[in-house]
């Protein structure tokens, strides 16, 4: 299944539940043994304001390689227009985190964390918050 299918895959849940922020992760990855190991996760997201958020996330595992790329990847809910977040170059596990914005107020978003490495792009759950209203 393409990454484009579990998209569509985990919209359709979305719609099915009403709009509600269960969601469902998704990894995907071709590429070496070692960087197949290799894991991130989403943690929340700190800072909500009414244009901005900060999106926390965990790089747990390299896989064996010497560095990864991460960021996140952050859209409206029911929106189709997924935006990402700089890449930051982790050279050991452990946290990172940006700020995104500008964001609309009073919206629901859904984010999760990317890391690239060696080729391959694993990825964190899809968690969700609702920016203030001004």
């Amino acid at each position: 299944m393409t990454n484009d299918s579990h998209e569509t895959t985990r919209r359709d849940a979305m719609k099915a539940l009403g709009g509600s922020m269960a969601v469902v992760g998704v990894g995907v990855g071709v590429g070496t043994a070692s960087a197949a190991s290799a894991s991130v996760a989403t943690r929340e997201a700190t800072d909500i304001a009414d244009i901005h958020a900060t999106l926390h996330g965990d790089l747990t595992d390299l896989g064996g390689a010497s560095s990864a790329d991460v960021y996140f990847e952050y859209t409206r809910v029911e929106s189709d227009d997924v935006k990402t977040s700089d890449p930051q170059t982790a050279t050991a596990t452990g946290e990172f985190s940006e700020t995104v914005g500008p964001l609309y107020p009073n919206t629901e978003y859904e984010y999760r964390a990317v890391a690239d490495i060696d080729g391959t792009t694993v990825t964190g759950d899809w968690r969700g918050f609702r920016t203030i209203l001004i």
